[in-house]
């Protein structure tokens, strides 16, 4: 999973390995590990009773949460994202992006399996 965060937005790409764990186990995360035995979790879980998205931040955890059924549309259909806006006070908004992984261009030499190669000329 790669994680991009600008302004007020968080994007989140998963490889195909990514979203296979994610269907498997409602949950995937990656770690960042920090000098003197310190971390910080980025976790994306599904749930069944949610309606839609949510972000939390909890001492050296992110965590976004998504309703499993958007994330189980998601994932077994050619739809390359999700996007949802989440307010955070009255005129702020959180914008989650949640994607497909598609290969870089300009690196000709990367591996290009895990990556969704076969939706990269629809766009994104």
């Amino acid at each position: 999973m790669k994680i991009r965060c600008v302004d007020n937005s968080i994007r989140l790409r998963l490889t195909k390995s990514d979203l296979e764990h994610l269907r498997d186990t409602g949950k995937v995360e990656i770690t960042l590990a920090f000098p003197c035995s310190q971390s910080f979790v980025f976790s994306l879980k599904t749930v069944v009773d949610q309606k839609t998205a949510s972000a939390q931040l909890e001492s050296s955890r992110m965590t976004v949460v998504l309703p499993l059924s958007d994330a189980r549309t998601w994932a077994g259909t050619d739809q390359v994202g999700l996007s949802y806006q989440i307010s955070t006070s009255e005129s702020e908004n959180l914008e989650l992006l949640i994607e497909k992984d598609f290969p870089c261009k300009t690196r000709e030499d990367e591996d290009k399996a895990n990556t969704f190669w076969e939706l990269a000329d629809q766009g994104c």
